[in-house]
This record gives C-alpha cells, structure tokens and sequence, in this order.
C-alpha cells in the first residue's frame, strides 16, 4: 500500500514519515538547511507480516502544490496532517480538495505536535475539523493525536496502517491482470555501473525485469533491466506498489526521461493532446471556467498548459459538474478513467478536477446533443456495459484495439465480452504477426531459387508466430485486431450493398460488375476501407453477392457473350493458360485466331469486364491465374521484407525488369499496391 501526506507547511509531515519509519524523507541538501519539505520524499516501513508500506512525503508550501500533485497521484491512502498549534490553513483545505478529486476514497487524519497544545486546544481543533471533513472521504475516518518528538500516539497509529496495508495486500495480490502496464514517472537518477533509473507508482498492470515497455508519450522502446518494489529487489511489479526500474534501450538517454512521462504496456502508446471530461469544480472557484481558459493540466505526475473548453455550458459556475474538452498544448499519455486537477495559469489556485471519458476527443461537433449523450456513454463505469452502449451507439464499426489502448482493458477481455453478446456481429480483421502468408509452392516462376528462399523464409516465419498463440482463448491471439457492429447495423449495411449492386447492374447492364473500392464508396462512404472490405467478404462467403475477377456482382448478373465471344473466349483462355507469366500480344492472338488486331483487342476488353482476364497494357492481356500469382508473390515480399522493389519482384517471379515494372504499376493503378517513389507497398486490406 501507497500512503501518502497531505497538509499545510511546517505541520510535521517529514517528521512523522520519519517518527513511524526511521527514515528522513527529505533528501535534498536545500530542504535539509531550510528545514522545509520541497520535493517529493520517499519511505518505506515493513509490516508484521512482511509486506512494506510506502510512504509518498509532500511539500506543503503554496509555490510547490504542483509537487504536491506528483505526488499525489497513485496514492492509495492519505494521512491529513493538521498540526495542533496552528489548526486548519489554506494548504489543508487545498490538499484537502486536490486528494478528493483524485478520487482518493481511504485517509486518516492525524493531529500532529500535540505536546504544544493543551487538552482544551485539542477539543477545539477537533470541533474545527468536524465541518471540514463533512462530505469528504475523510468524513468517517479515525483521527489519531500524535507527538513525533516524543512518540506519543505513533504506535497506535502505525498499528492502524498495517492493518490496512495487509488488508491492501490481499487484495493486491488478486487484482485484475487485464490492465495494461502503466506507470508515472515522478523522479529520474542516473546510478555509476546501473544506468538510467525511473521511479513511481504502477497505476494499473504489472511489469517484469526483461520485458519491453514503452515511454510515452514519446514512444521510445525501452527495456527492464532490474527492478526493484517497495524498496525491495524483485523480478516483478505490480499495481500499487512504488517502484524504481532499471531502463535501457537503443537512444536512450538521461535528459530523454523526465518527471511526467510515462513508462506503458506497448499496445498502451498513444499520445494525444487533448481529450473529453468530466469536471468538478470546487465550491471556492472565484470566477467562472470559460471558453479557452488557460490553466495548468495535472495528470499523473504531469504539469502542461491546456486550455478549458465547456461543452454542456457556455461557462461552468462554482460547485457545478460538466462536461469538457482539455486542449494541451504538447501532446500526453492519457487512457480514459485517468483523473486529473486543473489549476489556475498563475499557478496559485485550485480550480476543478474530473476524470478521463474519451481520449479522441473531436475538433468538429464536440458540443451537439450526440456528442453529449456518446459521452454519458462512455462515462459508465462498467466495461461490459461500456462496450455495450457504445456499439448501440456506433454508426460504423467498432475497433477492440482501439478501445483496448483508450480504456485500459486487454483486448481479450474486450472480445469475450463482445462475444457474449448475441446482439454483436465479432469479425477478425486481420492477425496481425500471424497472418498467414501466402504459402503455394507455385508462386511465381522464377527458376533461379529466389523464390523457394522466399518460400523458405515465410515459412520459418509462419512457424514462429505459431508459438506465440495464447493458450488461455481459442478465440483470441496476440496480434489479432477484431471488429465489432450492432447486428442491425450489420444488416443494414449489407441490406445497402445489394441494393447498390442491383441499381449499379440495372445502370449498367453491360458490365460484370463493380470494384470493391467502387462499391465502398457507393454504399458505405464513411466506413473504413479495411472494415468495407472485411463486410464484403462476408457476404460474397455468405452468398449474397459473388466475386469474379476484380468485380462483385448479385449471384443471378451475367454478362451475355456472344457466340464468337464464347468460341474465342475458350480458345485464348487455353493459350493465355498455356503461356503463364510471360503472355502473347494482341497481334500474336491474332494471328493464332486468324482473326484481325481490332476485333481480338474488342473481344479481349469484353472478356476484361467479364472478369476472364486482366489488362496490364494495352495489348498485354493475363489470365486470372497469372495474375493471382504475380500478386501472391508481392504480397510475399510485403510480408517478408515490408516492401515490394521492382528489382526483387524480377527476381522472383522471373519477369523481365521492364514487365515488372508494367506489373506492379498495373497493381498499383487498380488499388492493389501503392507507389511511394521506387518501392511499392501492398494495401493492408489485400494482406488480410
């Protein structure tokens, strides 16, 4: 268990952090001359059982609230400390409101130096409290009179904070795993002979000497080399616990980690500079939050610049609750649920507090009765129902990666909640790492060994992933990107597919049918290119509509060929099968149909819409087979080497550089492939 000091300056803090462990959590040379408390100061105090409670000591100056607040967050339970003396002041009512809209919900309050008081002072001070503490956390909880200097009342309340620390413990060690990794960065040293060390609270997870993490919001890939956990070496961290790790990687650097940074699960980075919330403001606030108003943006260990934008108000009065839109001006690690403080841009005034809703917050319609009601969506509080409302909700498909890295939640919990819904259509859209390549051993007809090297190389892959399959799901793999509708969305989708094929057949009788990115655009213009396609895919698996070639079209459309169209059909059908990847010209059918160059051409863009063949250039017609082997060996490259070069797929395939060329220009115009200067790249909804 995190304990943590809240109080005004100069009423004992470091010296009861001291009194109930032994040791002095100021640790800077200036704190220790001035006899004030500066920054953040660490102690640690073991339990009868063998478990350690941290302690978190706060300066309680006005000019160092904001370390205060790095402090703050990730505590688990506060000691408010109000010195006998001198009762409550501005900085216990401060921290009083900062540890309440953190949402801290465990304290005890402690009467410190009560061997300057009399017993009369002591009641007083008890009958000022009382008002205090109404309608707080701290409303019921123990108040304990202590003496540091003289150890009256310091065993009793030691005593107190074990008992909570083994009760903390228990629950500790069953907390949920389907949190990712996160941590606050609130101090960063350099150690001879260790390196970079961070410091913090794991808010959520856990973490283990090797593994990778992330440093966000920066993004840097970092590695564990060493932990250590409540004060203790140890190969593992967990959710609660202060903890310093040991970080190294490629680039890293000192100045690169700072007091505010993250340290996060890798599928937790995301960085974003502004965000949707819910807001308390403090009864105390002296003037209204308005439209664009600075303030200073406290959030974990963070301190940035933002700007406040109501969006249930035009402004927010004192003691109201309401929704806005935080505008950082740098980018921030922030996952939803996260709870944060706002102070004035002076930086002498405690303004509001509220917590994390929606972490892609939009520019455009932030304010409408839609937006609003998404967001009392997402406000709930259970993840089942969340994902519930929200898909109700979605006009389009819903991520479960994207959700996963918003909310915090592993994707595998997502999807066995999704899945337990009857009302939800769950589609895989791709398995990441462990989509599965292309694997004929006829991919191309190179015959210099390059492509069975390739083969090999997809191969070992392929074996690889393998064994990175999660044994605790049938259903889910690591790399796996789900999506989710609501069933009458689903229907109503593919319901508007068929209709734009059948008005798209009677405009064009003529045609086979039509282009996925065509029909896309047609029938789900704001649908993800990738999801279109998956939905797609479905329905032709299902039967409703059929593919042939490159076009889609209802099961009962044919395009009627003539006669002559049919004979020919069958005749260069079986030459361009004959002639594999290296095709006749135009003029070369014409001579074996003993037919004229115009009539072939005609005939062969008749076949070209009825999906029998392809037109790479002019008059260079491929077969279906050829051709679906071409693409098979760029997708191969693009799974192997993240790429496609002219050069290589030459090499593969057996192509002359200059048909090579021909062909993957040939992908790239039909949407197969994308140039970017020299290289091509193959359309991840192509790799699917």
């Amino acid at each position: 268990m995190i304990v943590g000091t809240a109080g005004h300056i100069d009423h004992g803090k470091t010296s009861l952090v001291k009194a109930l462990t032994g040791i002095d959590a100021d640790r800077l040379a200036e704190e220790k001359r001035r006899g004030i408390t500066i920054d953040l100061g660490y102690a640690y105090c073991e339990t009868s059982n063998g478990t350690m409670l941290g302690f978190v000591d706060v300066p309680g100056h006005e000019k160092f609230v904001h370390n205060m607040l790095a402090g703050a967050t990730g505590i688990e339970h506060a000691l408010l400390v109000v010195a006998a003396d001198d009762g409550v002041m501005p900085q216990t009512r401060e921290h009083l409101a900062v540890l309440q809209l953190l949402g801290i919900r465990t304290g005890t309050v402690v009467i410190t130096k009560i061997d300057r008081v009399d017993a009369g002072r002591l009641q007083e001070l008890a009958e000022q409290l009382r008002p205090l503490l109404a309608d707080t956390f701290l409303a019921d909880s123990p108040i304990f009179k202590v003496s540091s200097p003289t150890g009256v009342g310091i065993a009793e309340l030691r005593e107190h904070l074990f008992a909570l620390g083994r009760d903390d413990g228990a629950i500790a060690s069953n907390a949920s795993l389907a949190e990712g990794f996160r941590l606050a960065i609130d101090r960063v040293f350099t150690l001879t002979g260790v390196g970079t060390v961070a410091t913090g609270t794991v808010h959520s997870g856990r973490v283990s000497v090797g593994d990778t993490v992330r440093l966000a919001p920066r993004g840097l890939e970092i590695k564990v080399r060493g932990l250590h956990a409540q004060n203790r070496v140890a190969t593992v961290a967990r959710a609660g616990e202060r903890c310093a790790l040991n970080l190294s990687g490629d680039g890293l650097e000192r100045s690169k980690v700072r007091r505010g940074d993250w340290l996060t699960a890798p599928w937790l980075q995301r960085a974003s500079n502004r965000f949707d919330a819910q807001v308390q403001v403090l009864n105390e606030l002296r003037s209204p939050l308005g439209a664009w108003m600075p303030a200073h943006l406290h959030l974990g260990a963070a301190d940035v610049m933002c700007r406040i934008l109501p969006l249930s108000a035009v402004q927010i009065e004192a003691g109201q609750q309401a929704w806005v839109q935080v505008v950082c001006d740098d980018e921030i690690h922030v996952c939803a649920g996260d709870r944060f403080v706002l102070r004035n841009q002076g930086a002498n005034q405690t303004l509001a507090g509220g917590i994390v809703v929606d972490t892609v917050a939009p520019q455009r319609r932030r304010r409408t009765a839609p937006r609003l009601a998404q967001l009392e969506v997402l406000s709930l509080g259970d993840v089942t129902e969340r994902l519930l409302a929200v898909v109700r909700l979605a006009q389009a498909e819903v991520s479960l990666p994207r959700l996963s890295a918003q909310w915090n939640v592993d994707e595998q919990t997502l999807l066995r909640h999704a899945l337990a819904r009857n009302e939800f259509v769950c589609k895989l859209l791709s398995r990441g790492a462990h989509r599965q390549p292309p694997s004929s051993p006829d991919i191309a007809a190179g015959s210099d060994g390059a492509t069975n090297r390739l083969q090999d190389r997809l191969q070992d892959r392929s074996q690889d992933r393998s064994q990175d399959r999660s044994p605790d799901s049938a259903e889910f793999r690591p790399g796996d990107h789900w999506l989710v509708w609501h069933r009458d969305l689903w229907s109503s989708l593919s319901r508007k597919v068929i209709e734009s094929l059948g008005e798209f057949h009677r405009q064009f009788a003529d045609e086979q049918g039509c282009e996925r990115d065509r029909l896309r655009r047609m029938a789900m213009p704001e649908m993800d290119h990738n999801a279109a396609r998956l939905l797609l895919q479905c329905l032709i698996d299902e039967g409703e509509i059929h593919s042939t070639g490159v076009w889609l079209h209802l099961p009962d459309h044919r395009i009627r060929l003539t006669e002559a169209e049919s004979r020919f059909r069958d005749q260069v059908l079986v030459m361009l099968g004959e002639a594999g990847l290296e095709p006749p010209w135009v003029r070369d059918l014409a001579r074996a149909t003993a037919l004229d160059e115009p009539r072939v051409r005609g005939y062969l863009l008749r076949l070209v819409r009825h999906g029998d063949v392809h037109q790479v250039v002019r008059d260079l017609f491929f077969s279906n087979e050829a051709l679906a082997r071409l693409t098979a060996c760029a997708k191969a490259l693009q799974l192997v080497e993240g790429k496609v070069t002219a050069a290589r797929f030459r090499d593969e395939t057996g192509l002359s550089r200059k048909r090579a060329i021909q062909v993957l220009e040939y992908f790239d115009r039909v949407g197969i492939s994308r140039r970017v200067r020299d290289v091509h790249f193959v359309r991840e909804q192509y790799l699917i």
